[in-house]
């Protein structure tokens, strides 16, 4: 079955994993930039930055604070994959520019992968 939001819309899933053991500070700006629905948020569990989703996200996303090194974020885009896909690689390119190591994965509305973004991944590559 395809995936479908709480509204039962069809969509695509993403996940993100991004190597920011002190969290993600200076991001802001290319958030603004870009025009993208999120925003910095410092946690209140441990202190770092991670990102959470505007009012007016036409997307759903998940990301908590972790204490690991790699900070992981999760969502569903309603709606064609195309449209996901534009977004997360403008997103891959604020996390570049901000130089932080990262893979970004969209399945398809079938549940098939349909994009791949790696900057500095894997982890051990980058070093």
């Amino acid at each position: 079955m395809p995936p479908a939001d709480e509204a039962g819309r069809l969509g695509c899933q993403f996940c993100l994993s991004i190597v920011a053991p002190d969290g993600l500070q200076g991001i802001a700006p290319g958030l603004l930039e870009r025009r993208l629905a999120l925003r910095p948020y410092t946690s209140g569990y441990n202190g770092k930055v991670i990102l959470k989703a505007t009012d007016a996200a036409p997307f759903t996303w998940s990301m908590d604070a972790t204490d690991a090194v790699i900070q992981f974020a999760s969502g569903f885009f309603p709606g064609h994959e195309d449209a996901a896909a534009t977004l997360l690689r403008s997103l891959s390119e604020v996390l570049k520019a901000a130089r932080f190591a990262h893979q970004i994965l969209l399945d398809d509305r079938q549940g098939n992968l349909h994009l791949k973004i790696e900057y500095g991944w894997p982890p051990d590559a980058a070093a």
